[in-house]
């Protein structure tokens, strides 16, 4: 897709667009950071800084500059990782790229490359990896381009002597009688043809919870048209993720803060410039409605209050927002919880939608009733003794003898759906939006039975203990059943709410994050679930992680678990797909063993070399073969001449690794199966059907 194409998407629908433009410009970014010379870990992290830096910037860029600003972006992300570039290339050898590299030429330069102060390697990357002229450069990191002329001249004697100092003469390597400018072209190829580091869901997932985190620290991020999405995002931080997504948003938070400090003199500048009169007037308007039914005389300073004036400092500073959507907000968000229950109607046409954006909201309610409470509390200089005699008020009010404030304030409570609890006698006072009374009210209007076994759902996990990571377990089976159950009852956004639930149990109950060694203890208890739950989708999963444990000598690695290829197993075109049959097309080649088997079977072409292979190792080879032009490799692994690729085709095989697809096979019979290739949502790019000839699998046909 062209960058004019992709400017215009992003106008058009900023977050379908930007999910386009990190599919188009996430391998480049990679490209730079192993340039660069990163390793793996930091390669993911600089790609995500950089694409959260371009979204919070991304209303700013203008047509031209759609390229320079990811650029710019990249480089500013590099600037962070200097120091880890530098221990890198002090303490390997040349040899460490051998696993991307076939030439040791490549491996050799790469290496000298990364030992380049970065005023030279960085503008070097730029023009012989990124073919951008001296005047584009110039543009990017802010240097005459004279300047960045002389900086390549000097930087590729740099290089030459780089390369003589290094020890790979002894394997053969000699640069004597090569043009060193010619070798960096030449590796362009290589560069292109590098694994994927990240993936582009966990990559977009990544940059919205930080995108929303930004935004929270200053107001509640809900805007019109995507409301549900961002209600249900924030539902899963604050009722389902528990500690391990909690320390996520922590991480996120800490890699983004260079992000807040360059757009701060921005924002404060627009920032300072006021509210309209008219939308001024209107939120003095709700503030006066919302102090008259919470019966606060002090309502500036209730914290809902005060996230929804940060709420519209940020839209004032957006031109794409003007009064009638800024009204909307104020008059959403500063409803109390009982106006906002009085709207839940089973019988509207966005009445789910509505529901998660309530209980988000009265969640919400929740955390600034807390902090009112507790500035009675310490206003009025209330002793923990007296709790008891607070927490009776919710029965009888006439039992406790205190404050007329703190005695209004528990009627409050009780108007607006909450109660007061305490974990133990020494325990603080705990306002609780009161789950049971809402399903209560459901029943009573008539919500269906799929959304009050949610809501009951979400009720059971409020008391869970986060420290008890084997009962993690009990609510994963409890979502998976909801979906079994109800499935067609929901609407994709309650899909999906269950789903990352689902995802988040998982983690916590296999550890993942953990990255330890599996005791003895968590073996019995994952074979006692294996054996408990042998129907269950999640079997499947913890089967597959507990065999990556066991061929890792049982030491947990970060990817033991691919939680995003999850999702596609509840889809129901996909319901006789098992999860050890899935795969993600973020590699190339597609599986670990393509080149392998590509480098001896094109040779000889002997069939039995392939009779251990599965169907989509088949499809791996053949798209393989196909992006280098092996017709005849191509040719033996199909059953009509047909289906060979024309040019064009042939390198969709190559960019499905950039498109977020995913292969998911299914085994019809024994002799015949089916690879569908799709997208995230797992809708299907192609299908190939499969048939056993001779003991081995061969593709009798591809079709949209």
């Amino acid at each position: 897709m062209s960058d004019e194409l992709l400017y215009q998407s992003i106008k058009e629908n900023k977050q379908e667009g930007f999910k386009q433009l990190v599919t188009h410009y996430k391998s480049t970014v990679e490209q730079i950071a192993f340039q660069y010379g990163l390793d793996k870990e930091n390669i993911v992290r600089v790609v995500q800084e950089t694409f959260i830096r371009l979204h919070k910037g991304i209303d700013r860029v203008e047509r031209h500059d759609l390229p320079g600003s990811l650029y710019r972006a990249s480089m500013d992300s590099l600037k962070d990782y200097r120091r880890i570039q530098t221990a890198i290339s002090k303490n390997n050898s040349y040899k460490m790229y051998g696993y991307y590299f076939e030439k040791l030429e490549y491996m050799v330069i790469q290496h000298a490359l990364t030992k380049l102060d970065d005023k030279y390697k960085i503008p070097m990357i730029l023009h012989y990896y990124h073919q951008m002229t001296f005047e584009q450069i110039s543009f990017i990191i802010k240097v005459n381009s004279d300047i960045v002329k002389k900086r390549i001249a000097q930087g590729m004697e740099l290089l030459h002597a780089n390369i003589e100092k290094m020890d790979a003469k002894e394997n053969g390597v000699d640069f004597q009688h090569v043009k060193l400018s010619d070798m960096l072209a030449e590796m362009v190829y290589s560069y292109e043809r590098l694994p994927a580091f990240t993936q582009i869901q966990e990559l977009l997932h990544q940059v919205e919870m930080v995108g929303q985190k930004q935004k929270w620290r200053k107001s509640i991020p809900i805007l019109v048209g995507i409301v549900g999405l961002i209600l249900f995002s924030f539902l899963s931080v604050n009722y389902i993720q528990g500690e391990r997504q909690r320390q996520v948003l922590k991480k996120e938070e800490e890699a983004s803060a260079s992000v807040d400090s360059e757009m701060d003199d921005l924002d404060n500048e627009e920032d300072n410039q006021g509210l309209d009169p008219e939308l001024k007037a209107y939120l003095e308007e709700a503030k006066e409605r919302l102090a008259a039914e919470l019966r606060i005389e002090d309502i500036d300073t209730f914290p809902t209050v005060t996230m929804v004036e940060g709420l519209l400092s940020d839209l004032n500073s957006n031109s794409s927002y003007y009064h009638d959507d800024t009204k909307e907000y104020i008059e959403m968000l500063l409803q109390s919880p009982s106006s906002l229950k009085a709207n839940l109607d089973p019988n509207a046409i966005d009445s789910e939608d509505y529901l998660l954006q309530y209980f988000y909201l009265v969640s919400n309610y929740e955390y600034s009733f807390q902090e009112y409470l507790n500035r009675l509390l310490l206003d009025y200089d209330i002793s923990i003794d007296d709790y008891e005699s607070i927490m009776s008020l919710q029965e009888e009010a006439s039992s406790y003898e205190g404050p007329e404030k703190i005695i209004e304030f528990i009627d409050v409570l009780g108007e607006q759906g909450y109660i007061l609890t305490r974990a133990s006698e020494n325990a603080a006072l705990t306002v609780k939006f009161s789950i049971e009374n809402l399903i209560q009210y459901m029943e009573q209007i008539g919500f269906s039975d799929a959304h009050i076994a949610y809501m009951k759902y979400i009720s059971n996990m409020e008391d869970q203990d986060w420290d008890r990571w084997e009962s993690f377990a009990l609510y994963a089976l409890e979502a998976e059943d909801l979906l079994s159950t109800y499935g067609d009852s929901f609407s994709a956004l309650f899909r999906d709410s269950i789903i990352s639930n689902i995802e988040t149990h998982l983690y916590n109950y296999l550890r993942v994050g953990e990255m330890t060694t599996v005791t003895d203890v968590e073996k019995e208890e994952y074979h006692q679930f294996l054996a408990n739950h042998p129907d269950s989708i999640l079997a499947q999963i913890v089967q597959t992680t507990m065999k990556n444990w066991e061929e890792n000598d049982w030491k947990r690695a970060q990817d033991d678990i691919r939680i995003y290829d999850m999702r596609l197993l509840f889809d129901k075109r996909y319901q006789h797909i098992n999860y050890e049959d899935t795969l993600s097309l973020e590699s190339w080649p597609f599986t670990l063993t393509t080149s392998t088997i590509y480098e001896r079977y094109s040779e000889e072409l002997s069939q039995d070399m392939l009779l251990e292979e599965n169907p989509m190792e088949i499809v791996s080879l053949y798209a393989y073969a196909s992006a280098r032009r092996d017709t005849d490799t191509m040719s033996s692994l199909i059953t009509s001449e047909e289906l060979l690729d024309s040019e064009e085709e042939s390198l969709e095989w190559f960019e499905l690794r950039n498109s977020g697809a995913y292969a998911l096979t299914e085994y019809q019979t024994e002799d015949s199966a089916v690879v569908f290739i799709v997208n995230w949502e797992g809708d299907p790019y192609f299908t190939i059907n499969l048939d056993k000839d001779n003991g081995v699998w061969k593709i009798t046909q591809i079709h949209n």
